[in-house]
């Protein structure tokens, strides 16, 4: 408990730091943060699946990753062409290598390497397209970017948090035995209510009481997207778990004493991400007046 605690200290702390040397002085650091945890996220999952000795397989996933993270330092209006591109290129190179190793390499691990390196990449492009797109220089406004990636990881961190203690104080019926014994209905529903009340609480103390962000908040879509995510973020943490169990390991790393790799620390969030950065498109969780 008391490697978990210091672990995560250190992360609110330097989360903090890179967050506000981002808006204050060096507005691409959190790009590059983005794209450096992306890479360590798709280094433990390739670890864990057993691809590191396939160098054309480990190569093309670490080259779609890295150029996807890099797609938001384009100019924006090619975004959606260089995203298309890239993942063409990934497509391509990916079936060559099963064409020229079909005898060594089967057509189930090729599927399985490109599930899990979209499973990575997308999610930390999502994160990135929502910054940029929300991002402002100055003025009121100077925080809607950042504040969208806390709110994905605020959902995210809630749900478990409130599916952890309310699975210790009243879990008995199990929530997929199967997958993840530990989990139960309890915790889930926990969990849940925990992350809608908390996520709620913070969003009126910040932009009311304590009047650190000045903006507004569309408080409909906010508790729409906080049920809506909280429910996703399960869904993702059962999905990287299928993936533990399949490959019968614990964690995805030790990047972080006490919590394990950083995958088992995002994991959740990286299904909440591409949601809210879709839903935040349509229906802004943030209101901006132009």
């Amino acid at each position: 408990m008391k490697a978990r605690l210091i672990s995560a200290a250190v992360g609110i702390l330097l989360a903090v730091v890179v967050f506000t040397l981002n808006v204050t002085k060096a507005p691409w650091l959190l790009s590059a943060m983005v794209a450096l945890i992306a890479c360590i996220s798709l280094h433990e999952i390739l670890v864990a699946t057993g691809f590191m000795k396939n160098k054309g397989i480990v190569l093309t996933c670490y080259g779609l990753t890295i150029f996807t993270v890099c797609i938001p330092f384009f100019p924006q209006h090619l975004w959606a062409d260089v995203m298309a591109a890239a993942c063409a290129v990934y497509f391509f190179v990916m079936f060559f290598i099963l064409l020229a190793s079909h005898k060594k390499v089967q057509v189930e691990r090729v599927a399985l390497a490109m599930m899990v390196t979209a499973m990575v990449a997308m999610p930390y492009y999502s994160m990135l397209y929502m910054y940029w797109t929300n991002r402002f220089d100055s003025g009121e406004y100077k925080y809607v970017g950042q504040s969208l990636i806390i709110l994905c990881f605020l959902i995210s961190w809630m749900t478990d948090t409130g599916a952890f203690f309310s699975g210790k104080l009243f879990g008995k019926h199990k929530l997929a035995p199967n997958i993840s014994p530990k989990k139960t209905w309890e915790g889930a529903i926990g969990g849940f209510i925990f992350c809608v009340l908390a996520v709620s609480g913070v969003a009126y103390l910040l932009t009311g009481p304590l009047n650190i962000l000045t903006f507004e908040v569309n408080w409909v879509y906010l508790l729409i997207i906080t049920a809506v995510g909280s429910v996703i973020s399960m869904i993702g943490d059962l999905s990287f778990s299928v993936i533990k169990r399949a490959f019968n390991i614990k964690d995805f790393g030790n990047i972080m004493p006490g919590h394990g790799g950083v995958l088992d620390r995002f994991d959740s969030a990286l299904f909440v991400c591409p949601v809210l950065c879709l839903f935040n498109s349509a229906f802004p969780v943030i209101i901006v007046l132009s």
